[in-house]
């Protein structure tokens, strides 16, 4: 998409290259307003380039060294050092330029609207620095979904606290459920706020697993904290949004176009400065890439360490059976039924009792497709590989479901697992109503 635009804006330019005046400062002050305030606040949000440039990058680069990754990972083991090379330094370096990018425009703006105070065209001026200060400032994510907290799943949090022991770091400050067939954790960093790690559980997985896989799949989740992970750095994270959200300023469509020479320079200003960003967000991406891999390595050798082998292996093979749990709804049809949190039950079955030949199906075409939970992991087959070339100190787990009650964690959870349950079946049957 941005290179589309790159070509189209070049073609445009070699077009039309008129031959007339202005005053530079009102050159400069065109390209910031018609491309930074009209499309942006026309348009609003121009689209999530960043991030379809980032999974296009990766997935071919993992095409690429996925192999060469697993075979590092499985010398280094459970190391958690990030290994810091003449390339991620000059990362951190361009990121932490980029960064701070954003707060240099802020007080750009802010002193020449204080400097200038009283005189009309200054100041509006300083205004429009000072708003695309604020666009181009990271965007750090809110927690805006529903989170419980450790009074209302004491027990769920007893079992995190055994976890987080075992993986020399703390708890969670709270939880999310849902219907997806995954987990995650999730780092919240508001601004004026305090920070806060969310672990967030499907009950489409969670119903899957036995006892003790529901500890592998915390445990790596919470290993998310410990692994070092560049692409979880505050700078390195930030800085790749500021280019994102400059690469979606200057690539958001503009309200009005005109020819003449203004246009053109415009349009070679916007030219310019996008390959210059491109280059450089590949640059820092492929340079926290290989670490970003390795750390995902390093997470799955704890997470085993805390769960086993076996249980940490049984959820590696059940997350390539999530269509097995969507194909299962349909036997629900028409989903007026049972609306409650028996729909995960039916889907977690589907995953955990597949039979034999359809599982080892599945995991050959992961192989042979080079499946991922998704772009941040190396492919399940690989991790898979991995977790069998610990050694047997990661075969029985140091956190065992023995010593924990799971029915009275199953408990705490069924409100919730109701109410999910019943607003995914209803919206199943809303679904097919208006089909």
């Amino acid at each position: 998409m941005v290179l589309m635009q790159v070509q189209q804006r070049t073609h445009m330019f070699a077009k039309r290259m008129p031959v007339d005046g202005g005053f530079v400062w009102l050159t400069l002050f065109l390209v910031a307003s018609r491309q930074f305030c009209f499309s942006k606040l026309a348009n609003g949000d121009a689209g999530p380039i960043e991030q379809v440039m980032k999974d296009r990058i990766v997935a071919a680069w993992q095409a690429k060294n996925a192999q060469k990754l697993l075979s590092q990972a499985k010398v280094d083991g459970a190391k958690r050092r990030t290994r810091f090379s003449l390339r991620l330094i000059i990362a951190y370096f361009f990121a932490a330029i980029f960064l701070y990018s954003a707060y240099a425009v802020l007080a750009l703006g802010l002193y020449i609207i204080v400097w200038s105070f009283g005189q009309i065209l200054p100041v509006i001026f300083g205004a429009i620095i000072l708003f695309v200060g604020y666009l181009l400032l990271p965007k750090r994510g809110k927690n805006t979904e529903k989170t419980f907290r450790r009074n209302d799943f004491p027990v769920l949090f007893g079992l995190m606290d055994e976890i987080a022991k075992a993986a020399n770091t703390t708890s969670p400050d709270g939880l999310h459920l849902d219907s997806d067939p995954n987990a995650y954790i999730a780092h919240f960093r508001p601004w004026m706020k305090p920070s806060e790690w969310v672990v967030g559980i499907g009950f489409t997985i969670w119903e899957a697993l036995d006892d003790q896989e529901k500890i592998a799949v915390l445990a790596h989740e919470m290993s998310h904290k410990v692994n070092d992970d560049p692409n979880r750095n505050s700078i390195l994270g930030d800085a790749q949004k500021v280019i994102g959200a400059q690469l979606n300023i200057l690539n958001a469509p503009r309200l009005v176009r005109n020819s003449g020479f203004m246009e053109a320079i415009t349009d070679l200003v916007i030219w310019l400065l996008s390959k210059s960003l491109v280059a450089i967000y590949k640059f820092i991406l492929r340079a926290i890439y290989f670490e970003s891999q390795r750390a995902e390595y390093r997470a799955d050798a704890l997470g085993t360490l805390i769960s086993g082998k076996r249980a940490y292996t049984g959820v590696l093979e059940k997350l390539t059976r999530g269509h097995l749990a969507q194909r299962a709804v349909l036997d629900l049809f028409p989903y007026t039924k049972n609306q409650d949190g028996t729909v995960f039950d039916h889907m977690g079955k589907a995953i955990a009792s597949a039979d034999q030949k359809t599982c080892q199906d599945l995991l050959d075409r992961a192989a042979k497709e080079l499946q991922r939970t998704d772009l941040s992991h190396p492919p399940t087959h690989m991790r898979l590989e991995f977790v069998q070339s610990l050694s047997e100190d990661y075969e029985a787990g140091l956190v065992r479901s023995e010593s924990f009650d799971f029915p009275a964690i199953q408990n705490e959870l069924k409100d919730v697992k109701n109410a999910l349950g019943k607003a995914f079946m209803q919206q199943m049957h809303a679904q097919e109503v208006n089909r």
